[in-house]
């Protein structure tokens, strides 16, 4: 959480790692690495790491072998436990919105010849039961339904940023 903060996330990149995506489970995710090697040493196991974890050219091994430390001792100690919560709230918060944008990209996209396209005035309003009060509400559905489309072009994942969005 805290290497896509420096980085300059959006509210989905808080979201971080998921403990399940695909076939992909990560069960001890949310437990720290103290207490794994407590719990092994406990058990006579011993403790494995990749050398890139130590690796003070990359940013997360900086974030986590130092600037971690220092938030914990000088500012708040239960630090570590606080980004988890946001993260679990902010894949919460995504979860919602994943599942609107596809409504609304079913609803409101056409597919033809292998293209995506989306009526103007359904992108600029693209839910109508939002009451017209609510401009912020409706724009930042917008840009999640840009997203969307982008999204959902075949091929590798496409590096998105706030600014291409708002040029949409």
């Amino acid at each position: 959480v805290l290497a896509r903060l420096v980085r300059g996330t959006g509210p989905a990149g808080l979201a971080a790692i998921y403990p399940v995506k695909g076939d992909v489970v990560r069960p001890l995710l949310h437990i720290r690495r103290s207490e794994l090697r407590e719990y092994l040493i406990s058990l006579g196991q011993t403790w494995r790491e990749d050398a890139s974890n130590r690796d003070l050219t990359r940013l997360r091994a900086r974030l986590r072998h130092q600037v971690l430390p220092i938030i914990e001792q000088e500012l708040q100690p239960a630090i570590v436990e606080h980004l988890g919560r946001v993260a679990k709230m902010a894949r919460e918060d995504e979860s919602f919105w994943t599942a609107l944008v596809a409504e609304r990209l079913a609803a409101l996209a056409r597919r033809e010849d292998g293209r995506i396209g989306i009526r103007r005035i359904d992108l600029l309003a693209p839910a109508g039961f939002l009451p017209a009060t609510a401009a912020d509400a409706q724009r930042v559905l917008a840009q999640r339904v840009v997203r969307g489309i982008v999204a959902s072009f075949p091929g590798p994942p496409r590096q998105l940023t706030a600014r291409h969005v708002e040029q949409v």
